[in-house]
């Protein structure tokens, strides 16, 4: 069964090589690297003590490989939903208990004298030696994973200010079913541990589960990261925008409005699918603080609300229209600007509280009145 350590290592390397070399790669790319390459550190770490390999020895001098697994997920999370993805040295902070691990283990557990004092010493004391795997293996994980949590919730209430659409890629709902097998992985490693590789031995291999975990992990990771993009890579970052309520900026105000609205009406750009809140800036040549600050004072919607007010609008235009009978609604809906059937179906109802297709026939009837 060491055939399950041998596909997850040589897909956590291969996906490291392609994050690695990607044309357009970004902050959050390499991130994912690296933590695919310490994942194919863990698990060779993993065989070789399944084997009792010589060279187990040697990689045990750095071997708290999955103390980092809860730092990457965090700062990955992280680079995708920030609108200043960049790396700072501050981030390496994260990583400071892997560096005074293994240092320590250099330090003390490579002198094979004093490494038989120490082992004599707590011999008595395995309730101490469970207390410390625990915190060192399960603390970590409930705190990154938690906080990787709360960061994608947050992300999730806020794209509606930036996007005009949803997708698996924009809400990172898929990070959060990543997650949960995250914590099951990391479950299950911490199991093997405390259970002192007596339990959970299957097929004379001790750590064939947490292998398993580890690469069904490794695939899921790799298969919806490979095409994620930092979300907010296209959004020009700008300086910090203090919403100005004098008389004089309230007139203008007034005078955007009226902008945006003639914009919106006569250059449809809500029929593209995949609009941002920067593109439709970019579009006016505004600084992107003026649609934000006219949503919020003068139509108070997110900009979510503002496109797919004009995108329904577009739609009901055609479906009342004879002349568009025979047209498919999902083809009229792709064209509109909508980019999937489940999201417009859920869009038009909380908007008109009918289908599309009952919305036609009640305009045919009226129509025929």
């Amino acid at each position: 069964m060491q055939w399950i350590f041998h596909i997850g290592i040589a897909q956590s390397i291969f996906s490291a090589f392609i994050l690695f070399t990607k044309r357009r790669k970004n902050q959050s790319d390499v991130v994912l690297g690296f933590w695919m390459m310490f994942i194919a550190f863990e698990l060779v770490h993993m065989l070789l003590e399944n084997n009792h390999s010589p060279l187990h020895g040697f990689t045990s001098n750095f071997g708290f490989y999955a103390i980092t697994f809860g730092p990457f997920l965090f700062l990955y999370t992280q680079k995708l939903t920030r609108q200043d993805p960049s790396f700072h040295p501050v981030d390496l902070l994260h990583f400071l208990p892997y560096f005074i691990l293994s240092l320590l283990h250099l330090i003390f557990f490579t002198n094979r004298r004093l490494e038989s004092d120490i082992m004599i010493e707590v011999s008595n004391a395995w309730e101490f030696l469970i207390a410390a795997r625990v915190i060192f293996l399960c603390l970590p994980m409930a705190v990154y994973s938690y906080l990787s949590y709360r960061i994608i919730i947050r992300h999730q209430k806020s794209i509606k200010d930036h996007f005009s659409f949803e997708s698996n890629t924009i809400t990172l709902s898929w990070l959060r079913q990543v997650i949960l097998i995250f914590v099951g992985t990391y479950a299950i490693l911490i199991i093997n541990v405390l259970t002192g590789n007596i339990t959970l031995r299957l097929f004379d291999s001790s750590h064939l589960i947490p292998a398993a975990g580890l690469t069904f992990f490794c695939f899921s990771l790799s298969y919806f990261g490979f095409d994620q993009p930092a979300m907010f890579q296209a959004l020009v970052r700008e300086e910090n925008h203090k919403m100005d309520k004098t008389p004089v900026w309230e007139t203008k105000n007034v005078e955007l409005e009226d902008k945006l609205i003639k914009y919106l009406i006569n250059e449809k750009p809500f029929l593209k699918p995949e609009l941002s809140i920067q593109e439709l800036a970019d579009g006016m040549k505004w600084p992107r603080h003026y649609i934000t600050d006219t949503l919020k004072n003068r139509l108070n919607k997110n900009f979510f609300t503002l496109i797919n007010d004009y995108r329904i609008a577009e739609v009901k235009m055609y479906l009342a229209n004879s002349e568009h009978i025979n047209r498919p609604v999902l083809e009229i809906a792709l064209a509109c600007g909508f980019n999937s059937k489940s999201s417009f179906n859920a869009i038009f109802k909380e908007y008109t509280g009918l289908t599309p297709s009952e919305y036609r026939k009640q305009q045919q009837g009226l129509a025929m009145a």
